[in-house]
């Protein structure tokens, strides 16, 4: 996560995230801060759910042949 959507002050990144919403400059210092780190914090529990996931399909594949369709797959 180090594209120009996760760098910069809180409403700069958010702006990289939602759009040029008109409401991101209605908030707080505090708010726009808080909502970052609550989007951050959701966009990590995201990411590691799915790896989960993709490890738990994973168990449907024959120990074999899990290596090579981990490089397929990216995972």
């Amino acid at each position: 996560m180090s594209d120009s959507r996760t760098t910069g002050s809180a409403r700069e990144v958010l702006r990289g995230w939602l759009g040029d919403q008109p409401s991101i400059d209605s908030l707080s210092d505090e708010q726009a801060e808080r909502l970052h780190e609550e989007l951050r914090k959701a966009n990590r529990r995201h990411a590691e759910k799915l790896r989960s996931v993709a490890e738990e399909s994973l168990s449907h594949i024959p120990a074999l042949l899990r290596p090579g369709v981990r490089k397929i797959l990216g995972v």
